[in-house]
């Protein structure tokens, strides 16, 4: 059996590539592989800043043997057809051919037998193909070669080890590369350790000691460990300052992507600056030095205090700390300085500049602003909140703060420097909480907005988004999404599923809203972003809209762990246009069938009867109400007994599961359903037909697998 050791060594790659970089490498090793006829043991992928690794261990010296047998002409074809087929085959005579018979006739077949090739063979196809498309979202050139890279590369490894330990070195077609650099980057034996610590490149030998050989020159190769190591640095350096780590996983992962042998260092700055939004001080540390921010344990406020993850220093730590909060010292001054300037202009202020801002097009941020006021008022109209001015407020001003010099020097404060100047001018807190969480979620596992003003200024701004780009032709394709209208999506899935907050009450008991129509949402969105009159027909848009929603709503209930046809049986529903009770349908579907699935398979075979009439083309009566049928009619105790159980509303409990079940099952096992009197029958199927159609106000359960 045979180890492989692939690995590209480049320039630093972007943090949020390295992750999805790893998986990407792994499956297409499986693929390549599996493609080849080629076997495999375990797989290990590694990623670093400056380094994509894969090591595949037990591979056999050669790809299994492969048999094919090739179907050739009828044996009562002219002789030349024959001849033709043995020479393609390469049999000697018509002695070596098989007869095989089938619906079209006898014909002749002939036996290829391919044996395997050499695994090395195998392995070069797969490397040259990881090397010219790996899926990177975004690739560079350097030099004059044609090689594409995430950053440009500076070396390469393949090695194929047996188990004596002998190693091969495969070579990679580089004809696309730098004529200049194609020697430098051939496949070597041996890699470069941590540039700063352990820059001479040493042998790899054995290659299962791979993680160790790197560790030995510096490199963590392995990005979970870089993460709990930092995790524990991070934290051990606060803890000699009597200090805590404010937990940020986010910011965890992004530095284990950017270190590959992680020191922490701890600085201070100015206590001075404390006096700012803490907001403002996060952003500074946070966002735009990536440093870790430590509060006080007794006070849980911020200190002034930060905690700065640097790779593979050389004696530099203290040079090092100083200019990290030299900077750090200068954007905070900068904050001040910028925050002292805004506070002297009120948020009404601000809006008056919003026309001199871009929205997209020749539409300003002014605009935009009037169609979210316009949005909101007609979302809080379907809730019913009458009582809105706190929104219409906030719907106003909600932008203004894109015109303040603290967001254009930070841009993701925004909302959060509106609603700290709204609340400075001391506006309602409604107004205050929903200018600040009108971009809420931001992501998938950001807190949704809490109070109803909140919720229905976010849900209009995500609403609004979609509903220009997409009347604008603006959609998302591929990988790219410059307006984020996938994000927006599913912010907006999240808010119609789990609704909002009643005033002073907690998240556990948040307040849904199960009639609120999609459809009507949209309709609204962009009847507001395209007036009728002033534009085309919305309908398509509409649809392709809606399309894209239920393929993101698709996405998040699989993502969740819900079976796939579960999934499909909600949304294919006739309540699907109403998110939450699909999303209550959901839920109750898994529960019944984890609990009662007997109770499922005996509706689905109520759909399945009606669908295979359907295929036939058997008139089926036209669906209705069951309360508009001649209960008098029915003169069999089954008949009733399904009429009863199905005339009146199903509120969908355990027990209506199981009433229902009893009668269709007496239905279809007591009684025959396609009676020869066409009257019988005919009232047997409108029974079923009525039923499907209340049925399917809940789900189409002829999508449940059972």
């Amino acid at each position: 059996m045979l180890i492989w050791l692939l690995a590209f060594h480049h320039e630093e790659a972007p943090a949020q590539m390295q992750t999805r970089a790893a998986a990407d490498l792994e499956r297409l090793i499986r693929s390549g592989f599996a493609e080849a006829g080629l076997t495999h043991g375990r797989i290990q992928t590694f990623v670093t800043p400056r380094r994509l690794a894969a090591l595949v261990e037990a591979i056999p010296t050669h790809t299994a043997p492969v048999d094919v047998t090739r179907r050739g002409p009828r044996t009562s074809a002219p002789s030349k057809a024959i001849e033709g087929f043995l020479r393609s085959t390469g049999a000697k005579s018509i002695d070596d051919l098989a007869i095989i018979s089938s619906a079209k006739g006898e014909h002749y077949s002939f036996r290829l037998h391919s044996p395997g090739r050499p695994a090395r063979e195998a392995i070069v196809t797969i490397q040259n193909d990881l090397l010219s498309s790996f899926p990177w979202p975004k690739t560079m050139r350097w030099g004059s070669g044609d090689l594409r890279w995430i950053r440009p590369l500076r070396g390469l490894v393949s090695l194929l080890e047996d188990e004596g330990g002998t190693q091969e070195i495969l070579p990679f077609d580089l004809e696309t590369a730098d004529p200049a650099e194609r020697e430098t980057l051939q496949a070597k034996a041996q890699m470069p350790g941590h540039p700063n610590l352990a820059p001479e490149p040493s042998p790899i030998k054995p290659l299962h000691d791979y993680a160790d050989h790197l560790y030995r020159q510096k490199v963590i190769a392995d990005a979970s460990s870089r993460q709990s190591l930092i995790a524990r640095l991070v934290t051990e350096a606060a803890a000699e300052h009597d200090l805590h780590v404010e937990d940020d996983p986010q910011l965890r992962n992004e530095v284990t992507g950017l270190t590959e042998w992680p020191e922490a260092l701890l600085g201070h700055f100015d206590p001075a600056f404390l006096a700012m939004p803490p907001q403002i001080i996060r952003a500074a540390i946070r966002y735009h030095q990536k440093c870790f921010v430590l509060l006080d344990p007794k006070t849980g406020d911020l200190s002034n205090g930060f905690v700065f993850v640097a790779d593979g220093l050389r004696d530099q730590g203290a040079e090092v700390t100083r200019g990290v909060e030299k900077v750090i010292t200068a954007r905070l001054s900068d904050a001040r300085f910028f925050l002292e300037r805004d506070i002297e202009r009120s948020l009404e202020t601000m809006t008056m500049t919003l026309p001199g801002l871009a929205f997209h097009g020749t539409l300003t941020m002014a605009d935009a602003t009037e169609m979210l006021v316009n949005l909101s008022a007609r979302v809080a109209g379907r809730l019913g909140h009458r009582e809105n001015e706190a929104l219409m407020l906030a719907a106003r001003l909600c932008k203004a703060d894109l015109c303040s010099d603290m967001v254009g020097e930070f841009p993701e404060l925004q909302g959060t420097m509106g609603a700290y100047y709204a609340q400075r001018a001391a506006l309602p807190e409604a107004t205050v909480e929903a200018i600040r969480d009108q971009y809420r979620p931001r992501g998938p596992d950001d807190d949704l907005p809490r109070a109803v003003d909140a919720w229905c200024l976010a849900l209009s701004d995500k609403l609004l988004r979609l509903a220009y780009f997409f009347a604008n032709e603006e959609t998302p394709t591929g990988s790219r999404d410059p307006f984020a209208l996938r994000r927006a999506a599913l912010g907006l899935i999240r808010m119609l599923i789990h609704g909002f907050v009643a005033p002073d009450d907690t998240d556990a008991n948040r307040i849904t809203v199960p009639d609120l129509s999609l459809d009507d949402l949209l309709a609204d969105a962009l009847e507001v972003s395209a007036p009728a009159g002033d534009g085309p027909d919305t309908t398509h848009t509409r649809r392709l809209l809606k399309t894209f929603l239920t393929e993101r709503i698709r996405h998040l209930w699989r993502d969740e762990g819900h079976r796939h046809d579960l999934v499909e049986a909600a949304l294919k529903g006739e309540s699907a246009d109403l998110i939450p009770k699909a999303h209550d349908h959901l839920h109750l579907l898994r529960d019944r069938l984890d609990n009662d699935p007997d109770s499922i398979v005996s509706i689905k075979r109520l759909f399945t009867f009606l669908e295979s009439l359907e295929k036939g083309k058997d008139a089926l009566p036209d669906p209705r109400d069951l309360s508009a049928l001649d209960a008098h009619a029915l003169s069999q105790p089954e008949e009733r007994a399904f009429f009863e159980v199905f005339r009146g509303e199903i509120a969908m409990t355990p027990s209506d599961f199981v009433a229902m079940k009893t009668v269709i099952n007496d239905l279809f096992e007591r009684l025959r359903v396609n009676d020869p009197d066409p009257k019988v029958r005919n009232q047997r199927l409108a029974l079923l037909v009525g039923a499907r159609k209340k049925l399917r106000a809940f789900a189409d359960f002829s999508k449940v697998e059972t």
